[in-house]
């Protein structure tokens, strides 16, 4: 019911949510709500954290990055929570104590700094003929307009002004859900101006 009601509310996370709840609070899963207690939730966590898979090379390494057992974690609290305001338990099970949630990190700590593009890679996806001309402008709202995808994906001619100087300017006021095929506000829900540059300019004026 609450997965339901987070669908009809257009809660984007929803379908994340319900993979978590499923995959990896078995323990729980099918426990009555009034019975679930603190312990049984820092059970859970300390049980995510410490669970292991083989490699590649078949040695155990840890199976859940931090930031995955986070969000486990906090889907759980916002069901419990709902839960309290729906007055089905008293109070949220969902109590740790301080250095039981792990520390937000990726897995693998050195990825994220080389998860950059350089400026000759950007140059080249953005004007190599060799890139569809749909790719090319839609990689440019990314890098140069500093765009997410939805955000690019739900962009309108009317939201763009041109006239505007030194620079044009643009309006992300929505963003384009891919799981419900719908346009909805964006992830901040507070439209901003983009200040349009001059490369990104030319990019939509051809296009």
């Amino acid at each position: 019911k609450w997965l339901d009601e987070r669908r009809t509310l257009g809660i984007r996370s929803v379908d994340d949510d319900e993979c978590r709840l499923r995959l990896h609070c078995a323990p729980i899963w099918n426990l009555p709500l009034e019975v679930v207690r603190p312990r049984d939730i820092q059970s859970l966590v300390l049980e995510l954290r410490q669970k292991k898979r083989k490699d590649k090379s078949g040695a155990l390494v840890t199976a859940l990055a931090p930031r995955t057992v986070r969000h486990i974690y906090f889907a759980l609290q916002g069901m419990f929570k709902d839960a309290v305001a729906e007055e089905l338990i008293v109070a949220s099970p969902c109590a740790l104590k301080k250095g039981q949630l792990p520390p937000k990190k990726d897995k693998d700590p050195t990825w994220r700094a080389s998860a950059v593009f350089t400026r000759e890679e950007l140059e080249l996806v953005i004007s190599s003929e060799l890139v569809p001309e749909d790719r090319r402008v839609i990689y440019a709202l990314f890098f140069v307009g500093a765009m997410r995808f939805g955000e690019a994906a739900a962009l309108r001619w009317r939201l763009l002004d041109a006239k505007q100087r030194p620079l044009g300017k643009l309006l992300i006021a929505h963003s384009y859900n891919t799981k419900s095929k719908t346009v909805t506000e964006t992830k901040t829900e507070v439209p901003r101006e983009m200040p349009v540059h001059p490369t990104l300019a030319k990019v939509l004026a051809a296009w």
